[in-house]
């Protein structure tokens, strides 16, 4: 699954994409092109936070209750979002592509 820019998908139902079948033995998400800072120019990537709770910090990832949140800025709320419905093993970081 491949993401090249935020805007790929939004947070909320009907803005958001919704992978349906994800295999955490055999699957990857790709988040390597996808600018993780708003505020900065040039690319920038994701720092992984597990389930916690955005703090405040641009380009930080999270995941938690299927779905999988960036926030690019400072306002603590996600400008990417992707529902993600696990059908084999689990989301880890593993099974991302960060750079």
């Amino acid at each position: 699954f491949i993401y090249l820019k935020a805007s790929d998908s939004r947070p909320g139902n009907a803005k958001r994409d919704v992978i349906t079948d994800f295999d955490g033995k055999a699957d990857r998400i790709d988040l390597s092109k996808v600018d993780a800072n708003s505020r900065k120019k040039g690319l920038q990537r994701f720092t992984f936070i597990g389930a916690r709770r955005f703090s405040g910090r641009p380009g930080e990832l999270r995941y938690a209750k299927g779905l999988l949140q960036g926030n690019l800025n400072r306002d603590r709320r996600p400008e990417f979002e992707i529902k993600v419905i696990v059908k084999h093993g689990k989301l880890t970081k593993k099974r991302l592509k960060l750079k």
